[in-house]
């Protein structure tokens, strides 16, 4: 295709190739299997955007299966369904000002244990802005060592003591909703739900935050 409504590309790759910075980009329903990197400030609008992930007003999804993305630039991505099934690290690498919002990220794995997460921030990641979204799985095998749901539903790592901000997102059935990584000081966690996860939160680092 040639990028228009009438002829659309047929990977969302090729739109991000094709874009230049602050275009908006439309992807419409359906289920896309290739992976994707966003390196560009761009937007990204899959079927539900501005529709929260546990909204009731949700159409037929714009779903992106087993795909894995880098995220390397102040991009914005909404309202897409992310399913997961394989054995993935991560669904989402957020390395910048990024914003992930309205999306659902759903893994019902085939296999049991697995460590996948559907978002990681790197310790370049600044500024970035993660809000209404759904984080949910399968409770086949229990939400701990036999587990096919998420195994860290967001990663945060905030070695260089940038900023974030996660707030009105919903964790249902994961193994563990949150991890913060390191120096947490200025990530921001608030007004977010957290239904049936072997742990909500979990602080972590490889050395004491000195005081």
């Amino acid at each position: 295709g040639d990028g228009t409504q009438m002829n659309p590309y047929a990977t969302i790759a090729k739109a991000i190739t094709s874009a230049s910075n602050n275009d908006v980009i439309e992807v419409l329903e359906g289920t896309y299997t290739s992976n994707f990197d966003v390196n560009k400030v761009v937007t990204i609008n899959g079927s539900n955007k501005e529709k929260s992930g546990t909204s009731e007003s949700r159409v037929n999804e714009t779903i992106l299966e087993n795909t894995k993305s880098n995220i390397t630039a102040n991009a914005t991505l909404d309202g897409f369904t992310f399913k997961h099934t394989q054995n993935i690290s991560e669904a989402l690498i957020l390395q910048s000002q990024a914003t992930i919002k309205n999306c659902i990220f759903e893994r019902f794995a085939t296999v049991a244990g697995q460590t996948a997460t559907a978002i990681s921030t790197s310790s370049n990641a600044s500024n970035y802005l993660i809000a209404n979204n759904l984080f949910t799985g399968s409770t086949d095998g229990g939400l701990f060592g036999g587990h096919k749901t998420w195994n860290s539903a967001l990663y945060f790592n905030n070695r260089n003591g940038n900023s974030g901000t996660i707030e009105y997102n919903t964790f249902r059935n994961c193994r563990t909703a949150l991890v913060g990584d390191d120096d947490n000081s200025n990530i921001t966690l608030q007004y977010n739900d957290f239904l049936n996860c072997g742990s909500y939160i979990s602080f972590g680092g490889t050395s004491p935050i000195s005081t």
